[in-house]
């Protein structure tokens, strides 16, 4: 009889980030992927797809695979590309490499759905176990309980439905402080059960517009400082920061789109900042800009629990070529 030939792996592809040690795990998941139990190669190795931009996630994929990142590599106002793409693409899942699984940007990838910390170095083990259930020689009985214990575990995280503002503002502020080119700190405190009805993606683009603002407002070394309050009707988001540039006097005014900026950098984040609050009174939030302690301003957001979804055809700023948004 003529030797078998290789099996071939049903639309699975490994998808690596930048950075060398995404690239480095990707390879030898793709060498692994080939062999069977025994370290015969049984099967033709995985693919393995570059991915030099995140944008690029914004192309159809196969239906399985598996998206492999470096934590340090992953700019957090990128973020949500991961997010978009792992809630449209059930059948792929996310690996984070890096050496610090605490770090606010691995922190922010974990958060995501079928999310994995993989810690350098790893081992042939771990690396085994984290291949496709069409691999030879891997327990698809294994994988399955693997996978169980992991989305048991996962915190809710909806889409059109049941929203957690605090794991939403929590991402947006780790972006923040990513993005950042100096100690500028950001604090943040919530009731317990801060969730409303809705559509994620618009709150999140509505959001990140205010939170941009605040970034920009806080410098290097300025405080953001997030609350968020629920008393049963209303959700309540107050966000502090720095004056900085913003004129004294007329503050709401900004949010109305009645006055600009000569600071480029801060005209671009209150043009930002507009894009957002539309969003939000779409939805039927309320947004206020005001003076706050001396040298300080804060952004109130009310939130009603029974507001109504925003429209489908909602643009995440900045994105406007977004199909996912």
């Amino acid at each position: 009889m003529g030797e078998r030939a290789p099996e071939r792996h049903a639309q699975a592809a490994l998808l690596v980030g930048a950075g060398r040690l995404a690239r480095e795990s990707g390879a030898v998941l793709a060498a692994l992927s080939a062999l069977d139990a025994a370290g015969e190669r049984r099967a033709e190795p995985l693919p393995v797809l570059e991915l030099t931009d995140l944008e690029e996630l914004l192309v159809p994929r196969a239906l399985d695979g598996m998206l492999i990142l470096e934590a340090g590599r992953v700019p957090g106002e990128d973020i949500g590309f991961v997010r978009r793409f792992l809630e449209r693409h059930a059948g792929w899942r996310l690996v984070v490499v890096g050496e610090n699984e605490q770090e606010p940007n691995a922190r922010a990838l974990l958060a995501q759905a079928r999310a994995q910390w993989l810690a350098w170095p790893p081992d042939l083990v771990e690396l085994r176990a984290l291949l496709p259930r069409s691999a030879p020689g891997v327990s698809v009985a294994g994988r399955g309980e693997r996978r169980s214990r992991r989305a048991a575990s996962a915190p809710a995280r909806g889409v059109n439905g049941n929203v957690d503002l605090g794991l939403l503002l929590e991402e947006l502020l780790a972006g923040a402080a990513l993005r950042g080119e100096g100690p500028a700190r950001y604090q943040f405190s919530a009731s317990r059960g801060c969730r409303i009805a809705g559509q994620r993606e618009t709150l999140l683009s509505g959001l990140q517009g205010l939170v941009e603002l605040a970034r920009l407002c806080a410098g290097s070394d300025g405080l953001v400082r997030a609350t968020l309050a629920d008393d049963k009707e209303v959700v309540l988001l107050r966000l502090e920061f720095p004056r900085a540039g913003l004129p004294e006097r007329d503050l709401p005014a900004l949010l109305e789109g009645t006055q600009d900026h000569a600071d480029p950098a801060l005209a671009a984040g209150l043009a930002t900042a507009l894009r957002g609050v539309e969003l939000l009174r779409e939805i039927g939030a309320e947004v206020e800009l005001a003076a706050s302690e001396p040298e300080r301003v804060c952004c109130e957001v009310r939130l009603a629990h029974s507001h109504q979804p925003a429209p489908l055809g909602s643009v995440r700023p900045g994105k406007a070529e977004d199909p996912f948004a």
